[in-house]
């Protein structure tokens, strides 16, 4: 990935934010963005619900991970904000690790797309085969091209927002994981 427009954030005390109102109108949102942590804590984004007073639920792909140095991690998410809440701001951090040290954090490309209240799909047809079928297992988090699965799978993005794969075997227990790409 390359990032031409890059916020980058310093904390050595406390922490940095920084944030932005989203142009929302009610319904659920789709959100993704790029961030590297090059010192100190992992990056960290909230999206505060007012008058609520709480960052909404994420149904994040990468906050657990940690990755420092050049490594650009891409997260997506599908957020559902909760009842009552009448306006969404974006809040990006570098917290401070203490102790003396400092973090570095890095946010870019952020990209916030509404998600239709309905879909407009229709089937047009069911082929027929001989061949045993594609399976398709849908997650529930955001797409992101960094997750992989078993062999024998394929990993495809569903509706234009989430992770699935597709399979001719009728197992579906599978182990999904998350890779880290270093650049």
């Amino acid at each position: 990935m390359t990032a031409t427009n890059v916020l980058q954030l310093h904390a050595s005390a406390d922490v940095a934010c920084e944030s932005t109102p989203l142009d929302w109108h009610g319904g659920n949102f789709f959100i993704r963005y790029s961030s590297r942590s090059l010192s100190g804590q992992p990056p960290r984004l909230c999206l505060w619900e007012e008058p609520i007073g709480r960052c909404a639920q994420l149904s994040s792909t990468s906050t657990a991970l940690t990755s420092q140095g050049s490594a650009w991690i891409t997260d997506s998410s599908t957020v559902m904000p909760d009842i009552g809440t009448q306006k969404i701001s974006a809040f990006v951090y570098a917290e401070s690790p203490g102790g003396g040290g400092q973090t570095i954090t890095q946010y870019a490309n952020i990209v916030v797309r509404a998600i239709p209240a309905d879909s407009d799909a229709v089937l047009i047809g069911s082929p027929e085969t001989t061949a045993q079928p594609f399976q398709l297992t849908v997650g529930i988090d955001g797409y992101s091209p960094s997750w992989s699965s078993a062999p024998g799978t394929t990993h495809v993005i569903v509706d234009g927002l989430r992770n699935g794969w597709l399979t001719r075997s009728s197992t579906r227990n599978w182990n999904w994981h998350f890779r880290v790409l270093l650049e």
